[in-house]
């Protein structure tokens, strides 16, 4: 019960972290280094957080996994819409990428359970 309890409050201190980093404007404290860097970074973000939730939670379905994890992405956007101003905003293609994401990382969790 423990350990169960101690990945729910680090899994929950993620999403914390993620909203927050979300609502924060970064713009000078980020060097953008390559073109649409941000849309990368969800997609390869949503997809870890696919796989760090599917090892950190085994019972969960794949599908309930990347449903939790589209719900994440979908409310930082509009956290976003309502509560920023200026470099951060609601952005569809951020939801789009972040659906390329849950499926990136709904292959790298089917190739890992076929090897297992």
């Amino acid at each position: 019960m423990v350990q169960k309890n101690k990945k729910l409050i680090a899994w929950l201190l993620i999403i914390v972290i993620l909203i927050t980093s979300a609502l924060i404007d970064l713009t000078g404290v980020v060097k953008s280094w390559w073109v649409d860097q941000d849309k990368h970074f969800h997609l390869v973000l949503f997809a870890l957080f696919m796989v760090l939730t599917a090892l950190l939670f085994k019972k969960l379905s794949l599908f309930k996994i990347s449903l939790i994890t589209f719900s994440l992405g979908v409310l930082i956007e509009l956290l976003q819409a309502w509560f920023t101003h200026g470099n951060r905003q609601f952005d569809l293609n951020d939801i789009y990428f972040n659906l390329i994401g849950i499926g990136l990382g709904l292959v790298i969790l089917l190739v890992y359970k076929g090897r297992a």
